[in-house]
């Protein structure tokens, strides 16, 4: 490395945005760390983003423009790796902003932890007329979690890493985004990561605000960028509207979510960003205003989902299960259960697992208080019956736990003043694979 090379290579990919590139620019050069450079790579530009980078007349400012258009800012990433002297690689998206201190705090605790790769937390700004916020690149207990999306312009790691395991994987093969499977690849070499909980970026994502490259607005960085320096109080005041947004569910975007095929198929989630953003010939499609959930949110919404479902199961089913004996005990895993009805006949069959072995098979019928009924009970081995009771032969069925017969007849009837009704086959009933319990019964909630 040369003896004058920057400690920090900052990489911004850019596309015929020169408007908002300004202020990427500003971002970088207001900096309270300055030992960089800035490697703006344009993706084919046309416009006069050569200029704006020009104009700033810094030294550490680089400009070089593609050839062609390649869709995404892996290609232009790449040749900023290519160009890059540092040893330390930072990225800083065109749209978005630095707090002044982000590279000198992620260094700082580079330097104090050894580690390969860092992020901060960034505030992702939701789209004009929706007041939604989101933070990227917080984790449990600060570990980062692979698969997980952190912002690039967020992200700093050792220009090393991308030498030995690979640049920016080619966005048209990749599943999902291909930041996130450049950082699946360092994890999977065992690079040492360490998240930084302060916010240092503002990302304003260009596929939640529709034909953001066609109208090429920069009016938010601009507003932000001047509070960011003038304002005093400006990180408090952004806390103060990031945490109304997430108790009040603030929406983020218009955009339709992409569809789960576009999560899958190599390129179609890069596809779908750039139709929001006016780069295709399709334009984007937008619909009601809606809000974005994190990883944590849709996990927790599948838990409640899984919980309500659960409680509506409870309300229209019990749970019937079997229980084989091993040396005359109960226990050990060794069960089988059932969903059954409630408030109907209806007709149960389940195969036995396992050998009731030194005591009978034991039926617990339901799990709550309840009338139970039993028309008939038989072990069927295919179409053969090997034992079966109706009527007045079902008071061979001894009981226990909280069940108590009630009534006989043509149907046994047996009331569970608890949880825990117990039924036994006959001792000398020999119940395992491949029978089958086939019975016939009814179960009543006890309100």
């Amino acid at each position: 490395m040369d003896d004058d090379a920057p400690l920090v290579s900052v990489i911004i990919a850019t596309y015929n945005w020169s408007s908002v590139l300004r202020y990427a620019l500003l971002s970088a050069q207001s900096q309270t760390f300055a030992n960089f450079e800035v490697i703006v790579i344009g993706d084919g530009c046309t416009d006069d983003s050569a200029e704006v980078v020009a104009s700033f007349r810094d030294a550490r400012f680089r400009w070089e423009n593609l050839g062609v258009n390649n869709g995404h800012q892996s290609a232009a990433n790449n040749r900023g790796l290519e160009l890059a002297r540092g040893k330390w690689i930072a990225y800083l998206g065109h749209d978005d902003l630095w707090m002044p201190n982000h590279l000198e705090l992620l260094l700082r605790e580079l330097e104090k932890t050894g580690a390969d790769v860092a992020f901060s937390l960034a505030m992702v700004v939701g789209a004009p007329g929706c007041d939604g916020r989101r933070l990227f690149g917080a984790f449990e207990r600060g570990e980062f979690s692979r698969g997980a999306h952190v912002p690039p312009s967020a992200l700093i790691h050792r220009k090393s890493l991308a030498t030995q395991f690979g640049h920016w994987p080619d966005h048209r093969l990749t599943k999902g985004s291909p930041e996130t499977d450049l950082l699946a690849r360092f994890f999977d070499h065992g690079t040492k990561f360490i998240a930084i909980s302060e916010i240092t970026v503002f990302k304003f994502p260009s596929s939640w605000r529709p034909f953001s490259y066609a109208r090429r607005n920069c009016d938010e960085q601009a507003d932000f960028f001047a509070r960011m320096h003038h304002q005093p109080d400006f990180l408090y005041r952004e806390l103060i509207k990031l945490a109304l947004a997430q108790e009040l569910l603030k929406p983020h975007t218009k955009m339709l979510r992409a569809s789960p095929e576009d999560e899958v198929l190599p390129g179609a989630i890069v596809e779908y960003f750039r139709r929001n953003r006016g780069l295709t010939s399709h334009a984007p499609e937008e619909g009601p205003a809606r809000y974005v959930g994190s990883p944590a949110m849709s996990s927790m919404i599948a838990r409640l989902s899984e919980e309500e479902i659960r409680r509506r199961q409870t309300a229209r089913f019990s749970m019937l299960e079997l229980f084989y004996a091993l040396d005359g005990r109960y226990g050990g895993g060794r069960h089988t259960r059932a969903l059954v009805p409630i408030g109907r006949w209806a007709r149960v069959r389940i195969a036995l697992e396992h050998p009731s072995e030194g005591a009978p098979l034991r039926i617990d019928p339901c799990d709550h208080p309840a009338l139970i009924e039993i028309a008939c009970i038989a072990l069927r081995r295919g179409r053969k019956v090997e034992w079966s009771a109706r009527g007045k032969a079902l008071e061979a069925l001894r009981f226990g736990g909280d069940a108590f017969r009630v009534s006989g007849g043509r149907t046994l009837t047996v009331r569970s003043q608890g949880n825990d009704p117990m039924l036994f086959l006959p001792a000398n009933v020999a119940a395992g694979p491949p029978l089958v319990l086939d019975c016939w019964i009814r179960l009543t909630r006890d309100e």
